[in-house]
């Protein structure tokens, strides 16, 4: 009977090990919180009419402590391309100047705000060359972007 039991156990602790492993794998791989997170646009995608469809760059964890920490979000200098979803939405800051850099307003064109505040705001010798600006992003499901708030960064 001793051994009838044991038998039972250890089946029951076999049977149960590929259950525990598949819970434990699956809280490793879900999708890191990305909510504070600041992502750095180092390129911006365009349709044939100048619309942007997507944005490029990575994600950029400023004054997060200890370093490790950022790591578990996601790999640091890993590039991250999303497309915009339809209706998405942006808060940008209209002038980037002194006061007015912290002062978000709704946009409806990414590509004619990154135009007119940054290119001909900041009046860059090398229009060729991207500028890169710092936001915070919301994802829906489909990793796709519905919301792009800009983030003052103060690039030491």
């Amino acid at each position: 009977m001793k051994r009838l039991m044991s038998l039972l156990l250890a089946a029951v602790l076999v049977l149960s090990l590929p259950l525990a492993l598949a819970e434990e794998t699956a809280e490793a791989t879900e999708s890191p919180d990305l909510t504070d997170a600041i992502f750095l646009v180092e390129d911006m995608l365009y349709d044939d009419d100048g619309s942007v469809l997507c944005i490029e760059g990575e994600y950029a964890y400023i004054g997060m402590e200890p370093e490790e920490e950022y790591e578990t979000l996601m790999p640091y200098g890993v590039d991250a391309t999303y497309a915009l979803a339809e209706g998405c939405t942006f808060s940008m800051p209209l002038d980037m100047g002194d006061e007015d850099i912290f002062e978000n307003h709704e946009v409806e064109d990414l590509g004619a705000w990154y135009n007119e505040v940054i290119l001909q705001g900041l009046e860059l010798d090398d229009e060729s060359e991207f500028y890169s600006f710092t936001v915070q992003l919301t994802l829906n499901e489909d990793d796709e972007v519905t919301h792009v708030e800009y983030v003052y960064t103060p690039w030491a």
